[in-house]
């Protein structure tokens, strides 16, 4: 999904203009897509201790899915607890460019946040080497991993 950088609204990838508000989406996806190949990304989920190895994508949407809208975000937060821990069905997105990672809000009901300062929606913020981040109360720790063949 491609989050609209007007409504933040979800588009489907290959999507042009926003479906809600028409917004052009081509520059936004074109500048982070255009610096591949990215490195894969480990999300330690803290309160359950597990890992996850994400796809070395340089865009990544994280949220809950909701199958009564055919809503899939790129990282499915919700059997780890994400809808008690107050996880938004299009919480965040993990930006990648240059081995450097981004994390950006999607005006998320109930925020996002790094070492326990609430980011502003639609503002992507470097994340430095373990820093906490917390979606509602779901709390996460992204470091990159190894470069792909």
């Amino acid at each position: 999904m491609i989050a609209c950088p007007e409504c933040g609204t979800g588009n489907l990838p290959n999507t042009l203009f926003c479906g809600r508000c028409s917004a052009d989406l081509r520059e936004r996806r074109l500048a982070w897509r255009g610096h591949e190949p990215q490195r894969t990304v480990r999300c330690h989920l803290l309160d359950s201790g597990q890992q996850l190895v994400l796809p070395p994508d340089p865009v990544l949407i994280f949220g809950r899915a909701d199958h009564t809208v055919d809503l899939r975000p790129d990282v499915d937060l919700n059997p780890y607890g994400a809808l008690s821990a107050g996880v938004s069905r299009r919480h965040a997105q993990l930006l990648q460019r240059d081995n450097t990672l981004y994390l950006e809000d999607l005006q998320s009901l109930n925020g996002t946040y790094v070492n326990g300062v609430r980011l502003h929606p639609h503002q992507p913020m470097r994340l430095q080497p373990d820093a906490i981040v917390r979606f509602g109360q779901f709390q996460l720790r992204f470091e990159p991993a190894e470069k792909p063949a």
